[in-house]
């Protein structure tokens, strides 16, 4: 219990000086205080008012920390991208429409912040309804909420999940304990405090203090589950051909580079062609298919042409197998000066970007125009001078790449 607050592992309040909290739904407040102990400024929210009553008597160092706020959810409308951590304890059971709140945390998130959703679990619920017919009119709960279809409810408007604990198994005890006997409450807020409810608390107590017996109850029969949610980045594929050959240094650079937003997976050629048919369910999961050599372009563009990105090099003869690839994809990003005039001889009606890498000696215009042009387009980068022996060809692709992550041409790429 010392690692936890509210059943949320406090190792996620560390380093968190000055960072932005959101405490949805913060009740008695003692989340928020937790938060603003640990640096975070807090902006507390409840619909009911009363619970601003909570902050009243706190430190002015703490107070200053907590904002407390009550009323629409179009407060929250100035607050984009705002928040480092949302924490949103047992509330999801009360509201009616948990898309449109999801939408609203997903807003107000930033790019790299944690959503924190803990629910009640549909076992406990049934159980406790069973012994209380009238256990979810009591709780204030809409409905029991089934794992499955909140885990898609979560997928659906853009979060991932990075992990989910189990909590709650005193509570679970509690309420084994009292619903039988219907006991009257509301919001598990105990309407009369009489024997049976200070009985029920110190057994539950009793046995939850003893670590092991925690940690088996709440894997056996947690009250609630505990979702940590991150945004989804969009998963990208490399195929290279070996690990410790160029292609494969280029594949640990792109997801160096930019693993913090996207999910990134390097693939060995061979090993991806061990197995077909994983391998196409594979490039349906994923976003884009950066092919880091031609050779296998002819099979995964078969399976979803409009994911493929490919690159190849200059230092290899301009072979039928080029040409097709060339034919049949619809962006093509190269690294090479002599490439251009090829490309344009097989292609004379193009359009030819030509997008500066970032070094002295590359070309450097570039232009937008081709959102509304459906002819082949080309993004084309390269030394003025090039040849087999010059391997800037790898820097200029990680440039090349940068850019267009950069512009958000990569959405335009692939998604």
């Amino acid at each position: 219990k010392k690692n936890t607050c509210g059943g949320i592992d406090k190792k996620i309040f560390n380093n968190s000086y000055n960072k932005k909290a959101l405490d949805f739904g913060c009740g008695s407040g003692f989340v928020s205080i937790e938060l603003a102990k640990n640096g975070f400024m807090v902006i507390a929210y409840d619909i009911d008012p009363e619970c601003q009553k909570n902050f009243f008597n706190l430190s002015k160092e703490i107070k200053d920390k907590i904002d407390f706020h009550t009323g629409e959810l179009n407060l929250f409308n100035n607050y984009d991208q705002y928040f480092d951590i949302i924490i949103c304890r047992e509330v999801f059971e009360h509201v009616p429409d948990r898309i449109e709140l999801l939408k609203l945390f997903k807003k107000i998130l930033s790019p790299n912040g944690l959503l924190i959703i803990s629910v009640p679990t549909s076992r406990s619920e049934k159980i406790f309804l069973n012994f209380d017919p009238q256990w979810l009119e009591k709780s204030e709960h809409t409905t029991i909420l089934d794992e499955n279809q909140l885990e898609q409810s979560f997928a659906n408007t853009g979060f991932s999940i990075s992990n989910i604990e189990n909590t709650g198994f005193q509570w679970s005890i509690l309420w084994l304990i009292l619903a039988p006997f219907k006991t009257a409450h509301r919001m598990g807020n105990f309407i009369s405090n009489n024997f049976l409810t200070r009985f029920a608390l110190h057994v539950s107590k009793l046995i939850t203090n003893i670590p092991f017996i925690e940690n088996i109850g709440n894997h056996l029969f947690p009250k609630s589950h505990v979702y940590y949610l991150r945004h989804q980045k969009p998963i990208i594929l490399t195929i290279h051909d070996y690990d410790y050959w160029i292609l494969g240094k280029w594949s640990s650079e792109i997801k160096k580079l930019y693993s913090d937003r996207y999910e990134i997976y390097s693939l060995e050629m061979d090993k991806a062609f061990a197995n077909k048919k994983l391998m196409q369910k594979l490039v349906q999961h994923v976003d884009l298919v950066l092919l880091l050599l031609p050779h296998p372009f002819d099979f995964f563009y078969n399976i979803c042409p409009e994911k493929i990105v490919c690159t190849v090099h200059h230092w290899v003869k301009f072979t039928k197998m080029y040409s097709d690839a060339i034919t049949l994809s619809k962006y093509i990003v190269t690294g090479a000066n002599e490439w251009r005039e090829k490309i344009l001889d097989k292609h004379p009606d193009a359009t030819v970007y030509l997008v500066h890498s970032g070094f002295d000696d590359s070309f450097s215009s570039f232009d937008k125009s081709y959102a509304n042009n459906n002819r082949l387009t080309i993004g084309f980068f390269a030394k003025n001078t090039s040849n087999e022996f010059d391997r800037k060809g790898t820097r200029h692709l990680l440039e090349i790449i940068s850019l267009l992550i950069e512009k958000n041409l990569i959405q335009f790429y692939s998604f």
